[in-house]
């Protein structure tokens, strides 16, 4: 009777403890492994998930970069088709003018010829030849006039590009610093889980935007260093044309109706 008591305690007391010490372990695995999950949250990298993963902050500061991207997009699309040399340096144009001065040079007839290729090379020259006549070193002063206001007009268009090569990276920065602000209230709020996983989730997440600003920067750096060396580049080739006709322009007293 007494051995038959001792067994029955024996086996309550391991019915008891037995399951406990079984439960304890898989738990505390399965939270290591749910804890390790939460550190590899996905098995590859997508940017787009990041967005959404960041909160509000991320999309707050993502959505002026969007904006800021599609139009330095826009502009060097447009430049790139604007600064073609049809539309800048048209080569019938110069060819024509070239014969047109070896056959002896007609200032009327160039004028003409300006206005069938309208081009940045054609508005020059409509302005010159209309003061044709008049000593060199005016005729340079008014070279200078219209290329300096061909270049403003080139260059504006270029301007938004600037634009966001500089600001850009400044609003990535902005949503960085917000997301690290918003990391740091959660964990100091007292927010549960392990902090080390919350601040490596919120640190990757907050510098999308980072990532994100320097990636439309640099490209539209590198656009708008390319499409300033083209006009630069076009203007070198209006010089060549223009100052070749300067002495044959000086004889000639014409004055030309600008027909705008």
């Amino acid at each position: 009777m007494t051995g038959y008591l001792l067994m029955s305690v024996l086996l309550l007391a391991q019915a008891e403890t037995g399951p406990v010490g079984l439960d304890q372990k898989p738990e505390v695995e399965q939270k290591e492994e749910l804890q390790k999950e939460e550190l590899r949250p996905s098995n590859e990298f997508n940017l787009i998930r990041l967005f959404f993963s960041g909160g509000i902050a991320t999309l707050v500061v993502t959505i002026p970069l969007l904006i800021i991207s599609t139009v330095s997009i826009t502009f060097t699309i447009e430049r790139l088709f604007s600064l073609r040399p049809r539309k800048t340096l048209p080569k019938a144009l110069i060819n024509k003018l070239g014969q047109l001065y070896d056959n002896g040079y007609d200032p009327a007839e160039a004028y003409a010829l300006c206005q069938q290729y309208p081009s940045v090379l054609g508005r020059i020259l409509q302005l010159v030849i209309g003061e044709a006549g008049r000593p060199k070193r005016e005729l340079e002063e008014v070279v200078q006039r219209a290329q300096e206001r061909e270049a403003q007009s080139l260059l504006s268009w270029v301007r938004p590009i600037d634009l966001a090569v500089s600001v850009a990276p400044m609003l990535g920065l902005l949503g960085t610093v917000l997301g690290m602000m918003l990391i740091f209230w959660k964990v100091g709020g007292g927010v549960r889980g392990d902090k080390a996983v919350i601040f490596a989730q919120g640190i990757y997440t907050a510098l999308v935007t980072t990532f994100v600003g320097l990636l439309i920067a640099i490209p539209s750096a590198i656009a708008s260093h390319f499409l300033t060396g083209r006009i630069e580049k076009i203007f070198r080739g209006v010089d060549s044309v223009i100052l070749g006709m300067l002495p044959a322009l000086e004889q000639y007293g014409f004055r030309s109706k600008r027909r705008r």
